[in-house]
């Protein structure tokens, strides 16, 4: 497990793993499988506001957004090495960086 992040519902639970993310059900059930389209092991799970969304992060430098529902991918961006990513309140941007005193920050558009 790299990682995991409860829904807005606070009944589903996104759990990352390597090479897979997977919406858990209330019961523990899976629901969904998440395929990662990252050439590199996946680090970071955040799951979107409106809860029908969610993001991986993989050491390849890629951002995936997901439907989550359909398992399907929506977008990817190439952010390079960024260690950490997290959502806006709004849902609609994604601000991403490194841990490093200075480094820079992205703010990335999540709208087509």
């Amino acid at each position: 497990l790299v990682d995991a992040k409860f829904f807005p519902d606070g009944e589903r639970l996104l759990t990352l793993g390597a090479r897979a993310a997977i919406v858990w059900g209330p019961k523990g059930g899976a629901l969904q499988r998440l395929e990662h389209a990252h050439g590199a092991y996946a680090v970071q799970a955040e799951v979107l506001p409106d809860g029908r969304r969610a993001l991986t992060l993989g050491s390849d430098g890629r951002l995936v957004l997901w439907d989550v529902g359909s398992g399907r991918e929506l977008r990817s961006f190439s952010i390079g090495v960024h260690e950490v990513v997290r959502v806006l309140p709004d849902g609609d941007r994604v601000v991403s960086g490194v841990s490093m005193a200075g480094a820079p920050v992205a703010i990335w558009s999540l709208r087509d």
